[in-house]
C-alpha cells in the first residue's frame, strides 16, 4: 500500500502525471491549509475568507498544471506564489477601480524575499541571480513598456490598463508584445 502522505510533492506530481487520482487528492488536502493561511494572511473578511480559499485553489490547480521541474524551482514555492497571485489578483479586481488597501500589497521585493526565503542556499543563490536578471531586464524596457509591463504583473486586464494609460487595449496588446520579445531576447528564454 502506498503511503502518499509520506511523499514529497514532486513525487505526488509525478504520480498523478501517470494517472493516479489519489496524488492529487493528497496535494489538494496539503495545499487546502496552505490556500487558508494565506486567506487569513491578507486581511479578508472573514464572510469572503471561503471564497478566496477556493480562489486560492484554483491558482493551485494552476501551478499543477503549469509546473515544470526543469526551473528547477521547488513546487512549493511554485504553487505557494500561484495561489497568493491568485487572491491578489482577485482582490484588485473587486476593488473599486483598482483602489486596494495599501496593506494588502506586496512588492515585488517582498515577493521575491517570500519566495526565496523557502529555498536551500544554493537555490537561494540562483534564484537571486535570477531576479536580479530579470529586473535587470525590466529596466531595459522603454519607460512605457515598463509601465504597461508592471501594470499587467500587478493583475490588470488589458481593457484596465488602457484605461488608466489613456491607450487602447490594442495599444496595450502591442506594447506588451514588445515587452516580452525584449525580456526573452534579453534572459536567453
Amino acid at each position: 500500500m502506498t503511503d502518499y502522505l509520506t511523499m514529497s510533492d514532486e513525487q505526488l506530481l509525478q504520480l498523478y502525471s501517470e494517472d493516479c487520482q489519489q496524488a492529487l487528492e493528497t496535494l489538494t488536502d496539503r495545499y487546502m491549509k496552505t490556500s487558508k493561511l494565506i486567506a487569513k494572511s491578507l486581511s479578508i473578511p472573514s464572510s469572503e475568507t471561503c471564497d478566496y480559499v477556493q480562489e486560492g485553489m484554483l491558482g493551485f490547480l494552476s501551478a499543477v498544471y503549469s509546473y515544470d521541474k526543469s526551473r528547477h524551482t521547488k513546487f512549493s514555492t511554485f504553487a505557494y506564489v500561484c495561489i497568493k497571485n491568485r487572491m491578489l489578483s482577485v482582490l484588485r479586481k473587486s476593488a473599486a477601480k483598482g483602489n486596494i488597501p495599501q496593506e494588502l500589497t506586496v512588492s515585488y521585493e517582498e515577493q521575491a524575499q517570500n519566495i526565496l526565503s523557502d529555498l536551500t542556499p544554493e537555490e537561494q543563490l540562483i534564484s537571486e541571480r535570477n531576479i536580479t536578471d530579470i529586473l535587470s531586464a525590466i529596466e531595459k524596457l522603454s519607460p512605457q513598456e515598463q509601465k504597461v509591463f508592471r501594470l499587467y504583473l500587478t493583475g490588470l486586464s488589458y481593457d484596465e490598463i488602457a484605461e488608466k494609460l489613456s491607450v487602447t487595449a490594442k495599444a496595450v496588446d502591442g506594447t506588451l508584445q514588445r515587452a516580452r520579445k525584449k525580456l526573452r531576447n534579453s534572459l536567453s528564454l
